[in-house]
This record gives C-alpha cells, sequence and structure tokens, in this order.
C-alpha cells in the first residue's frame, strides 16, 4: 500500500508508534496519506528556519517535524524522528513528493491543446 501511494500521490508518511501494546514487539506502523499534510501551514521564521506545505525544516534545510492535519481540522506538529517520508527527491532541497504522473500528464495537455489549435485552425481555413 505504502509503494502504491507514493508512486500514485508521489509521496507517503509512515509513523512510528513506538510503546504500543498490540503486539509483543511494542511497535507498530501507521501510513498517513500526503493529503493529510497541513498545506496551509506556511511560514519563514527568523534565523531560516521554515515550514512549507507542512513541512518543518530547522535552517540547516533539515526537516524537525511534519503538520499533520486533526480529525477537528487543525494540525499539530509531529516530530521528523517518528516519520519515515517515502519520496523520490528530484532537486536538492525538496521537501514534498511529486506523483510519478505529473511531468506526462502536463506533456499530455499540452499535445491536447496543440491538437485542438490545429482542428480550429483547419476549420477557420475551411471557411476562408
Amino acid at each position: 500500500m505504502a509503494l502504491e501511494s507514493a508512486a500514485r500521490d508521489g509521496e507517503i508518511l509512515i509513523k512510528k508508534v513506538m510503546s504500543w501494546d498490540g503486539n509483543e514487539f511494542q511497535f507498530a506502523i501507521q501510513l498517513i496519506e500526503s493529503d493529510m499534510l497541513d498545506i496551509n501551514r506556511n511560514e519563514i521564521m527568523q534565523g531560516g528556519a521554515s515550514i512549507r506545505m507542512g513541512v518543518d525544516r530547522d535552517k540547516y534545510k533539515r526537516t524537525i517535524a511534519y503538520w499533520i492535519k486533526t480529525a477537528d481540522g487543525r494540525s499539530e506538529p509531529i516530530p521528523a524522528n517518528e516519520i519515515i517520508h517515502l519520496y523520490r527527491p528530484d532537486w536538492v532541497g525538496q521537501s514534498r513528493g511529486v506523483p510519478e504522473t505529473a511531468a506526462p500528464a502536463t506533456r499530455l495537455k499540452q499535445i491536447d491543446a496543440h491538437e485542438e489549435a490545429h482542428v480550429v485552425a483547419s476549420g477557420i481555413a475551411a471557411l476562408g
């Protein structure tokens, strides 16, 4: 499920649940879909720290927390050491994942617009 979500959405968050009493290892994982990140949480703090699209980073751009939406619509920070952020970074400093279909979808949209322009131009030429 995690790999499927990461491919479809570009990323998934995996929370490590320590001291869980549901098994003998007292450990579990919780999958958190990327749309649970609070993308409206954006802030630039003094000294270079920042929060961008729910990802809280220190002045060295190390992730220190993820702002996850709660059931009541607010968000709370989850420390980065409790989260595995599964995504494929494509550039330095990237804080969020990009879906695998993002580039092809953009290209297909451009091709569609080109074909539509061709049909309109042909129709205009046929009238004249």
